[in-house]
């Protein structure tokens, strides 16, 4: 008998379904962002040397915005991992009390 005979709703993928498209808009849009800012900074000002130090800090503030939310992404999957297992222990109890 499997775990989820009885709960056809809970399955693995409910448990560990982490909003795969808020984490994708958020890499798209950080780098949407990096690229369209580093070329915004490269137009307007007039030294190359400083819109090119802007572009890069830019890039590099979105990758960091990339990084944090790809963390975010882990954890959360971990913790609903962790929720899944837990789950199945009790279903697993609750079967043998009876």
């Amino acid at each position: 008998m499997q775990v989820t005979d009885n709960f056809p709703e809970i399955s693995v993928s409910y448990w560990l379904g982490v909003p795969k498209t808020l984490f994708y808009q958020t890499a798209v849009l950080s780098v949407v962002m990096g690229i369209g800012l580093g070329i915004f900074s490269f137009i307007a000002q007039s030294s190359i040397g400083f819109s090119l130090l802007l572009a890069l800090g830019t890039a590099l503030g979105s990758l960091a915005f990339f990084l944090i939310a790809f963390t975010l992404y882990f954890m959360l999957t971990i913790i609903r991992f962790n929720l899944f297992i837990k789950y199945c222990m009790n279903v697993a109890e609750k079967q043998l009390r009876q």
